[in-house]
């Protein structure tokens, strides 16, 4: 499940189980569902994009990131099933920086891919393995004010620079995470990054790095 801010007073949210997004209030009461039996089989990440007035949605099933308006119809693919640049396999969280670039955590890829405001692929980075930069399973993304990237995957959260490179490792190996998932990064300075633990079953705060 993903959850994006639309405007100060909506929130629209992917609903993985129900195979549905939701648009509701701030106090949870539901203003609309739609669902596509075709196109959505279990959506994952959510961003929107109020200058185009659609939402992209990215789907584990299908292996396709999909554009949809503002009122649930399906406009186009921006991302099809594959391995290739700008292809995905389970493409799961999803964000946009402040140039409007969508960056994607393509997690049986084990990379991350960036698409231009226009929904074209841009570039990609990382690669499968452990090391500095490397991820097993890339799942949450998530953005400073600055546009660093802060991913997740299987067992470390990782920051980069706006343009893929890597800055840090944001957690120690002895807070043994195993596999966070959402992340997000707070506004106030010094920051805090907040990533759900899934299988630790907790939530875990770090704080900027001096």
């Amino acid at each position: 499940m993903a959850i994006e801010v639309l405007n100060q007073d909506e929130l629209i949210v992917s609903d993985f189980a129900n195979k549905t997004v939701i648009i509701c209030d701030l106090e949870g009461k539901v203003k609309m569902i739609f669902w596509d039996e075709d196109r959505l089989k279990r959506p994952c990440g959510i961003v929107s994009c109020d200058r185009k007035g659609v939402f992209y949605i990215s789907d584990i099933t299908t292996n396709c990131i999909q554009v949809f308006s503002r009122y649930g119809s399906f406009r186009d693919t921006m991302a099809h099933e594959g391995d290739g640049d700008g292809e995905v396999l389970r493409p799961c969280f999803m964000a946009r920086n402040s140039r409007g670039s969508i960056i994607i955590a393509d997690n049986q890829n084990n990379r991350v891919q960036v698409y231009d405001k226009d929904g074209k692929y841009s570039h990609k980075f990382g690669q499968q393995g452990d090391a500095d930069g490397e991820f097993q399973h890339p799942r949450g993304i998530a953005l400073d004010k600055s546009d660093n990237i802060f991913v997740t995957s299987d067992d470390k959260v990782q920051m980069f620079t706006p343009d893929g490179q890597f800055i840090c490792r944001v957690d120690a190996a002895e807070d043994e995470l195993n596999v966070p998932r959402g992340v997000v990064v707070t506004s106030d300075d010094p920051y805090k990054v907040i990533v759900t633990d899934s299988q630790n079953h907790r939530v875990v705060i770090f704080k900027q790095k001096k």
